[in-house]
């Protein structure tokens, strides 16, 4: 695999984790103003950027840095969340899925079109302001000529409005260390009180393959949390694949060194160290620009931030008022004033200033930070008598300056030397951090095409065991025997971890829902509270891909027919907004799915006239019809009870391919209903599918397997007291009647010595007459070939020690038939 692909697969997997994300808490903002939703998709959207940007899908990154400017006016509240907005955003998600299935497939995104959302997202911004519609681009560029007015005697060149405001992760010039000590005090004056200076330094685990695209997610979680002044390697250089293993970031923050060590703290990031630095640490020139933002703007943080992007590749940033923090939460008036280390000269940094809606820029010259020059120089003088607003007088002899800062440095060195050892302690000190580290390495992303392998070697494995466990018997050879039953633990302890390797939550499912419940109840007009719960309850991975589209067909259904519209309700006596709830547990074995509403319920009535019409009963059958037999006529083939057809029910396809799909997993579905409360739909299933225990049986000196888990127990009946019911035999057992399921046709006739094998499903027994009773044993269950073709009565096929084929049966459906 290309280290190209290889990227696309690790963006696609994380880009899919933060959509869903945003949709999930778009939902939770729609039912109104939630702060931790907002910073949840302010988070997420921010990465997708990022990630879009630095992989060059530039049509996403179009999209998702207009959906960022819109949350962010939703979080300052000059925008109310509606829901127009939320359709609207809603649509923005559906389109970056659109562009990561495109991706996904091989594409770059480029053939999906995002204009038409952003322009919309734009007239929502407008509106929010008061501003004309930005029906084309050069109304963004209107406050431009009042930038280009004569600011300090200067003629100002203005950058296209467009120049860098799209860049991501710029690139800082590198910090000197050499000179940070020297002009470490020289430099503290132009920094923010209470912010600080650190070093980061971030190695990424040896076996990590992609140890760029670590490095590149550290260096924009840590621009969340602080100002970011160098890097090493540079951020260019980490998109150029140039990248060994170590990071190395300078950044200024005030959010202490435990924000700064969790931010890059990722997984495949082997060790974190924060150290605290001085604030001015570069050689470079210094200059103090100041910004005026014009009034009339209404996203003034926004160009403050774009503002600082575009300097960052300029220079060293070495401190901005109001700082990166303030500016993101949107603590900034019509000023700005930064002071940035560099090698350009003032006409350089101006352009780079020069955006929309900047309408003054103001340079000065600072002086600069060349302290520890190995001559005598007067320029270090300017820094050190501006900021104190000394005469010139105060700069006298360079000579007398320059050992009063150079003197310190032994000291410093010691001192340097000290705080290292110290910190060495520490670390050793914290050496159980450390193992937790490890331990989240651990957390890893595996192609589940290894696991179907893994779990197919596994399955021989049974296999194999139970072949030699055969021939050890056979023979009687005891060592053998002995060595067995100790490789059978090791091979079932393998199979209980692969089998917990395979477990998957059912949130994984889950989470799509709460966007469909929205989006079909807008579509019918209907009011829905939906609740999920039991979304950790785990499910094998076979399991888990063949019930999301059943799941999602009942969880349309329960809404569309389930629950009534909010003035139904209310003439009801209920509350105008309906309850469908959705759960897992666990039961006896079993993983119990339950989706239920408080809706109008199944009507009787309706469902057997429709039933009468279709053939499917008499009217005569019809009156004394049981009410619990009722919603089986729901899972018919074309069977629907609605008048009108739509693009979401109507067409009676759905609920039989429901059921269908549940017994394919070897599950039940059952429904239960009350007129005028609400309906239930209650599914049964095995909490995995591959491995299974099997009591073997012989019928006419054939052997087959029934699942342990549907067997009662094992009886010896007199076969002349059987009587008949209709065309159906039955016995009579400790006073219970069972009716006898002969499997003539399957095996042949079976002998009358009165064995029978008493199964039972959903609290109905019937026993099956057998020759012999082997015993139980765990089997491999397959999945009967398409060529053979559907068997009633027969759920898989295995192959025990001896290498016949045998059928398992299906209890369930031999019970229901």
């Amino acid at each position: 695999m290309s280290d190209e692909e290889s990227y696309r697969k690790l963006f696609v997997a994380e880009s899919v984790e933060n959509h869903e994300n945003i949709v999930n808490n778009i939902l939770v903002l729609e039912e109104g103003s939630d702060d931790a939703a907002i910073d949840e998709i302010f988070r997420s959207a921010h990465t997708l950027k990022g990630m879009s940007a630095s992989m060059g899908y530039m049509e996403m990154e179009r999209l998702c840095h207009k959906m960022e400017d819109v949350f962010h006016s939703i979080r300052s509240g000059a925008i109310e969340i509606s829901p127009e907005l939320t359709d609207l955003l809603l649509a923005c998600t559906d389109r970056i899925e659109e562009m990561i299935d495109d991706i996904e497939g091989g594409g770059d995104s480029s053939g999906i079109e995002s204009e038409d959302l952003i322009s919309k997202l734009k007239e929502i911004e407008a509106a929010a302001n008061g501003e004309a519609k930005p029906d084309s681009k050069p109304a963004e560029k209107a406050p431009e000529p009042a930038a280009a007015q004569p600011v300090a005697e200067e003629t100002p060149t203005v950058a296209d409005a467009s120049a860098g405001t799209e860049e991501v992760a710029a690139e800082p010039s590198t910090v000197e260390s050499s000179s940070a000590e020297s002009t470490a005090d020289a430099a503290k004056p132009a920094s923010i009180p209470g912010t600080q200076q650190y070093k980061i330094t971030a190695r990424v685990a040896d076996e990590c393959t992609m140890k760029d695209v670590r490095a590149m997610i550290v260096l924009q979680n840590l621009e969340d949390v602080g100002t970011i002044i160098s890097s090493k390697p540079t951020a260019q250089e980490l998109d150029e694949g140039i990248f060994e293993s170590v990071l190395e970031v300078t950044i200024e923050s005030d959010s202490g060194e435990d924000a700064l060590k969790s931010a890059a703290s990722l997984t495949d990031i082997a060790e974190v160290t924060v150290e605290p630095i001085g604030a001015g640490n570069s050689t470079s020139p210094i200059y103090t620009i100041k910004l005026k933002i014009a009034s009339d703007c209404s996203m003034k943080d926004v160009r403050a931030m774009l503002v600082l992007q575009n300097l960052e590749k300029c220079g060293s940033i070495l401190s901005s008022n109001p700082n990166r923090e303030q500016i993101d939460n949107g603590e900034i008036t019509d000023t700005l004033e930064i002071v940035i280390s560099s090698d350009k000269n003032e006409e350089e940094l101006r352009k780079a200033s020069s955006i929309s809606d900047i309408t003054e820029v103001v340079i000065s010259a600072s002086g600069s930070a060349s302290a520890a020059a190995p001559a005598p120089s007067a320029a270090p003088s300017p820094k050190q008598e501006k900021p104190a607003g000394e005469t010139a007088a105060a700069a006298q002899p360079a000579a007398e300056v320059k050992p009063k800062t150079a003197e310190p440095a032994p000291e410093a060195q010691t001192a340097k030397a000290a705080g290292d050892e110290s910190k060495a302690r520490k670390e050793k000190a914290a050496s159980p951090q450390a193992a937790d580290k490890k331990k989240e390495f651990k957390n890893i992303r595996v192609d589940i095409t290894r696991l179907d392998q893994m779990m197919n070697l596994v399955e021989d494995l049974v296999i194999n065991g139970g072949r030699l466990k055969q021939i050890a018997k056979e023979h009687q050879i005891k060592d053998m025997d002995e060595a067995l039953n100790m490789v059978s633990r090791s091979i079932s302890d393998l199979q209980n971890l692969m089998m917990y390797i395979r477990m998957i939550p059912l949130s994984q499912i889950f989470n799509r829902f709460p966007r469909v419940v929205r989006d079909v109840a807008h579509h019918d007009g209907k009011e829905v509270d939906f609740i999920m719960t039991g979304g950790e309850t785990e499910l094998d991975r076979s399991v888990i891909d063949n019930l999301g589209d059943p799941l999602l067909h009942l969880i349309r259904n329960g809404v569309n027919h389930g629950l009534e519209t909010p003035d139904v309700r209310k003439a009801a006596g209920k509350d105008p907004k309906g309850i469908l709830k959705l759960s897992a547990r666990r039961e006896q074995g079993n993983v119990i799915i339950e989706l239920t509403d408080d809706g109008a319920g199944i009507n009787r009535q309706k469902v057997l006239n429709t039933a009468i019409k279709r053939g499917l009963i008499s009217k005569e059958d019809a009156a004394n019809y049981p009410d619990e037999d009722i919603p089986n006529f729901l899972f018919q083939p074309g069977f629907s009870t609605a008048e009108v057809i739509t693009d979401i029910s109507g067409r009676g396809v759905g609920l039989d391919v429901v059921k269908s799909a549940i017994e394919s997993l070897k599950g039940s579905i059952k429904v239960e209903t009350k007129e005028g409360e609400g309906t239930s739909f209650i599914l049964t299933l095995p909490p995995t599918m591959a491995i299974i225990e099997v009591m073997m049986v012989r019928i006419n000196d054939k052997r087959c397997a029934i699942p342990i888990n549907t067997v009662v127990e094992i009886a010896n009946v007199n076969f002349n007291k059987v009587t008949h019911i209709g065309k159906s035999e039955a016995i009579l057992l400790r006073d219970e009647v069972l009716q006898i399921n002969r499997l003539d046709q399957m095996f042949g006739p079976v002998k009358e010595d009165g064995i029978v094998v008493i199964v039972q499903y959903k609290g109905t027994k019937c026993c099956i007459p057998v020759d012999i009773v082997e015993g139980q044993q765990e089997v491999v269950v397959k999945p009967v070939s398409n060529i053979i073709g559907n068997c009633p009565g027969v759920g898989g096929v295995t192959i025990p020690g001896d290498g016949d084929v045998l059928p398992i049966l299906d209890v369930n459906t031999m019970i229901l038939n």
